[in-house]
């Protein structure tokens, strides 16, 4: 017992010894082991964790981020992985297939990013258990960031948003032609907007300017009261349509973008849309951003220089 408590005190993370004890024994070890590790680490002096839907062919437990895996690894969002810890959060990737009321219970805020080919959009559509458990856990006081590819895209209407549409009154009708702008506009393609349209909400503070992909916007039902972040210019084909919207939500925060592309390498740098993602994240973790915050994870930014596009 002696070198038990010796080898939990000195390394409470490392591996248990052989000390001829049983799988129970070991599991009560290693338990006390991750009480040691919280108290000791990261988690011990307050640090907030963010949940990542982590996309891939079996569900796991917890990974690097950085791991070559879409829509939460360096490859496609390198940089909302950054913003996190910019804002002194740690951050996880779990396969929502291993997600429970308990996990979620551990986060700070969660994010989920939905495209047509992501197997956990497959596996958890129209699972009234999983979208049960998100609605819960914002009511509770989680906060949950929703991005949905919509653009140039078919059946778009996916797991949040039939969520989003019981529980916050917001979906995407998904439109074949998506809505342009042959007045403002970037990459030479009216269909990717850029919106000066910017909703006054603490999201927006310091954005003149969003650079939006093609996109479908979002649709509110009349007992909805999400808040309108960016909206689409009145000289678009769709004018005053909302593409990011926020709401607070029982004790917990919301946050719903119809366009994850724009936080992408590519367009990160593009007009404010660095700026409106650390804003969105400090609003969803409860931390105050400030202009130099803004300024400085820009530069950032610009240092994380997209190699693999």
């Amino acid at each position: 017992s002696q070198g038990v408590a010796v080898c939990i005190l000195s390394a409470p993370g490392a591996e248990v010894p052989d000390f001829r004890l049983s799988d129970g024994e070991k599991e009560k070890i290693r338990y006390v082991q991750n009480l040691m590790r919280f108290v000791l680490g990261n988690e011990g002096r307050g640090k907030k964790r963010v949940l990542f839907a982590l996309d891939g062919p079996e569900p796991g437990g917890v990974v690097n981020p950085y791991a070559r895996h879409p829509y939460t690894g360096a490859e496609l969002f390198p940089h909302e992985i950054e913003v996190v810890r910019a804002l002194g959060a740690e951050v996880d990737a779990i396969h929502p297939m291993s997600w429970t009321p308990e996990l979620l219970s551990r986060y700070a805020a969660v994010v989920v990013t939905e495209g047509n080919s992501l197997d956990y959009w497959q596996a958890l559509f129209g699972n009234p258990e999983f979208r049960k458990m998100l609605s819960d856990y914002v009511k509770g006081g989680g906060s949950l960031f929703a991005e949905v590819y919509t653009g140039r895209s078919l059946n778009a209407n996916m797991t949040f948003f039939t969520l989003g549409k019981e529980s916050w009154g917001v979906e995407i009708p998904w439109m074949r032609n998506p809505p342009c702008d042959k007045i403002s506009y970037g990459f030479g393609d009216p269909r990717q907007i850029l919106t000066d349209a910017i909703g006054a909400h603490p999201i927006a503070d310091g954005v003149g300017k969003i650079q939006l992909f093609a996109l479908t916007p979002l649709k509110f039902s009349g007992e909805s009261k999400m808040e309108k972040v960016v909206s689409l210019r009145q000289t678009s084909t769709m004018p005053g349509a909302c593409v990011f919207a926020a709401q607070v939500s029982g004790k917990g925060r919301v946050a719903v973008s119809a366009d994850p592309m724009a936080f992408q390498p590519g367009r990160i740098l593009e007009a404010d849309n660095a700026a409106l993602l650390l804003n969105t994240f400090g609003w969803l973790l409860g931390e105050n951003v400030t202009n130099s915050m803004r300024e400085n994870f820009k530069k950032k930014c610009r240092r994380l220089a997209p190699a693999q596009f």
